[in-house]
């Protein structure tokens, strides 16, 4: 869903210049509020930080081929790019890795 979101975000800001009520149905119609820059740029980090996570099972749950030898491989690379995601300089990033 956040991928998606992703992908029509200038049709929400389009949206947002081209129908005056949007907004304000969205804060009073109990939708919470228009997306500003700065949750765009939350929604891509914690998309990029999520798709490590749905790989993962695809990668190691074969079921036409071995995956037991990919176990070990894959945590350590999980591992690592959660340890390299803790040493960003990104407060948001560092804050998910932990």
């Amino acid at each position: 869903m956040l991928n998606a979101a992703c992908i029509c975000q200038k049709a929400f800001e389009r949206y947002e210049e081209e129908d005056s009520m949007f907004k304000n149905e969205l804060e009073h119609g109990g939708g919470g509020r228009v997306p500003s820059e700065e949750d765009w740029s939350n929604i891509e980090r914690l998309c990029t930080f999520l798709e490590t996570f749905y790989y993962l099972p695809v990668r190691v749950s074969g079921t036409l081929y071995v995956t037991s030898n990919l176990h070990l491989h894959e945590i350590i690379n999980e591992d690592c790019i959660m340890h390299d995601m803790q040493l960003r300089n990104d407060f948001v990033a560092s804050a998910m890795a932990h």
